[in-house]
C-alpha cells in the first residue's frame, strides 16, 4: 500500500504571536506493508517542510485496530523585531579662550625739563660789529664813532659778541662815551648772549666802580650763567657796596 498527502497553509493568516506568516507547505509520503502473516498492520513515514525552515517528520504505525502516530517538528526561528536605538553622542568642548598677555603694573616717572641757555656762536666775522668798528676807525672824535654805532645798530639787528663788543668799547677813550655805545645797542637788541667771564671782560674797561655797575646792568640780562658763576664779575669792583649793587643785578 502506497499513499502521498500535500498541505498548504495561506501565508496571509493572522498570527497572534506576532510572527512571520504561517506560510507552510507539507509534503507526506508514506507506504504501507500489510504482511500475509499479520493483516490489518501498517506503516508509514512522512516528512514535511515550508519556506520558514519549519521542517518536520512523522512516523504511523496501524496494527489491527490500534494505531500509533509519532509526530517530531522543528519549530521555525521566531521572527525577531529588532529595533536599532539611533543615538549621536555629542561631545562638547569649552570655547577656547585668546591668550593674553598679562598686564603688569608700570611706573610713570616725569621729570621736569629745563632749558639752559647757551650763547649764540658767531660762524663768521659779524657784518655789523666790522661796519662799526671800520667807521670807529674813520672817525677822530668819540662823538663822530658814537653816532657811527648809533647809525649801524639803527639800521639792523644783529647781536655783537663780547670779543667784538670789547674792540668797539676799546675804540672810545672815554667811558661816558663808551656808556652811550653800550645802551645804543642794548635798546636795538643787538648785544649777544655771553658768559660771565666774557661780560667781565667787557666790565674791565670801564675805570670806576660807579661805571662799571652801570655796564653790568646793560649786560646783566645778556649773561646766562649770571646766578651761578655772578662773583667772576662782581670780583672785577673794588668797593663792597658797588660789589653789592652789582651782585644784586645779576642775582635778580
Amino acid at each position: 500500500m502506497f499513499g502521498f498527502n500535500m498541505n498548504f497553509n495561506d501565508p496571509n493568516q493572522q498570527n497572534n504571536n506576532q510572527q512571520p506568516p504561517n506560510m507552510q507547505m507539507g509534503v507526506n509520503m508514506g507506504f504501507g506493508v500489510n504482511p500475509q502473516q499479520q493483516p490489518q498492520m501498517g506503516v508509514s513515514m512522512g516528512f514535511g517542510t515550508n519556506p520558514y525552515d519549519n521542517n518536520g517528520m512523522s512516523m504511523g504505525v496501524n496494527m489491527g485496530g490500534m494505531g500509533m502516530n509519532v509526530n517530531m517538528q522543528v519549530p521555525p526561528q521566531q521572527y525577531q523585531q529588532t529595533y536599532q536605538q539611533s543615538y549621536q553622542t555629542t561631545q562638547q568642548y569649552p570655547p577656547q579662550q585668546q591668550y593674553q598677555q598679562p598686564v603688569y603694573p608700570t611706573t610713570t616717572v616725569t621729570t621736569s625739563s629745563f632749558t639752559v641757555q647757551q650763547p649764540v656762536m658767531q660762524s663768521g666775522p659779524n657784518s655789523l660789529a666790522q661796519a662799526i668798528i671800520s667807521a670807529c676807525k674813520n672817525c677822530s672824535f668819540d662823538s663822530d664813532k658814537v653816532k657811527a654805532v648809533t647809525t649801524y645798530s639803527s639800521s639792523q639787528v644783529n647781536p655783537i659778541g663780547a670779543n667784538d663788543l670789547v674792540t668797539i668799547l676799546g675804540l672810545l677813550s672815554f667811558d661816558s662815551d663808551k656808556l652811550k655805545a653800550l645802551e645804543q645797542l642794548k635798546k636795538t637788541n643787538n648785544i649777544a648772549s655771553m658768559s660771565c667771564v666774557d661780560a667781565s671782560s667787557v666790565v674791565s674797561l670801564f675805570g670806576m666802580d660807579s661805571d662799571k655797575v652801570k655796564a653790568i646792568t646793560q649786560l646783566a640780562s645778556q649773561v646766562y650763567d649770571r646766578k651761578q658763576n655772578a662773583e667772576v664779575i662782581v670780583g672785577k669792583l673794588s668797593f663792597s657796596s658797588d660789589q653789592g649793587k652789582a651782585r644784586q643785578l645779576l642775582l635778580q
